[in-house]
């Protein structure tokens, strides 16, 4: 393999083409005790640590493996990039399994300051994700470690200045019941809080049907000292008038 020493340490060139290619991955094993109901979530689940083996989970063991492939080329526009983050993570609360869950949190294409694909939200500054493994799960200001669908344009005007105008995935379904969880339900909560709890895009059928992409722009700096930004968003908030959406 030869070293391709374009774009930093760990690239190679593929063989017979002129495109750089690194390769990355690491392997994670954890050891969890009173962790409550679930590993992820930690003490912010569920109860733990209670001595029982009927309903609550003592001690857990966990084994993640992830790899990543970060490609490079040059081209008429710029340098194109592409990226891939897949793994997938077994825990000893579930049984054995020769199909443990997988995972696919990064994956798109940048050139000439366009970036397509699910990556890091415009929107976000600090992701709570990298900092703070069961933080999400008290509150998260960010879109987390899944990621999410963008499609935008980065200007860098020298100096480690730049702005983003993005369309990407809606954070936010509709207004609804908290405390049914349910989009569809006319079921009023027992209080203001409640019915105007929004609920995340999740698989229990709260991805609307159609809708408006969420208009994400951002002006950020970088330099030696750090980083600053100031973010914004359009978001689409019109009501279900057909449906049981409140």
């Amino acid at each position: 393999m030869k070293v391709c020493s374009l774009y930093g340490a760990g690239f190679y060139y593929v063989p017979g083409t002129d495109i750089c290619m690194k390769v990355g991955s690491y392997i994670r094993f954890q050891q969890d005790f009173g962790q409550g109901s679930s590993i992820s979530a930690g003490p912010f689940s569920g109860a733990g640590g209670r001595g029982t083996r009927l309903d609550t989970q003592d001690y857990a063991m966990r084994t993640r493996a992830v790899a990543t492939f970060d490609t490079r080329q040059q081209t008429a526009y710029g340098t194109l990039r592409t990226y891939l983050l897949m793994g997938f993570q077994q825990d000893s609360t579930l049984a054995p399994s020769t199909a443990p869950n997988v995972y696919m949190t990064r994956g798109f294409i940048q050139l000439a300051g366009f970036t397509f694909g699910k990556a890091v939200s415009f929107f976000d500054f600090a992701n709570t994700a990298a900092v703070a493994y069961n933080a999400g799960f008290n509150y998260n200001s960010s879109t987390g470690d899944a990621g999410q669908m963008v499609a935008g344009y980065t200007a860098q005007f020298g100096n480690g200045l730049s702005a983003t105008i993005a369309a990407e995935q809606s954070r936010r379904a509709s207004t609804v019941d908290a405390l049914t969880g349910n989009p569809y339900s006319n079921t009023l909560g027992n209080t203001v809080a409640d019915n105007m709890g929004g609920i995340s895009l999740t698989s229990t059928g709260s991805t609307p049907s159609v809708g408006l992409t969420d208009i994400v722009a951002n002006l950020r700096i970088d330099q030696a000292w750090g980083s600053a930004q100031i973010s914004g968003a359009l978001h689409d908030a019109r009501a279900g008038y057909y449906g049981l959406r409140e």
